[in-house]
């Protein structure tokens, strides 16, 4: 995902909401968010926390369709 202030498109295919905590977490850490083909976010901790940087599904299992 691309922050709309780096010119990125303002539209629901590039947002995910996110409690402050977390926003601030998204925007100062080297944590990423990507969209799946399913429209669904994942998170990608940085190699600190993961060294794989294996994405975390940002949806409960039982919610996504």
């Amino acid at each position: 995902m691309h922050h709309w202030v780096d010119g990125a498109d303002t539209d629901l295919d590039n947002v995910v909401l996110l409690c402050r905590h977390h926003h601030r977490l998204m925007h100062h850490t080297e944590w990423e968010v990507e969209m799946t083909e399913h429209r669904r976010p994942q998170f990608v901790p940085p190699a600190s926390v993961d060294v794989f940087r294996t994405p975390i599904p940002g949806n409960r299992p039982d919610l996504v369709s």
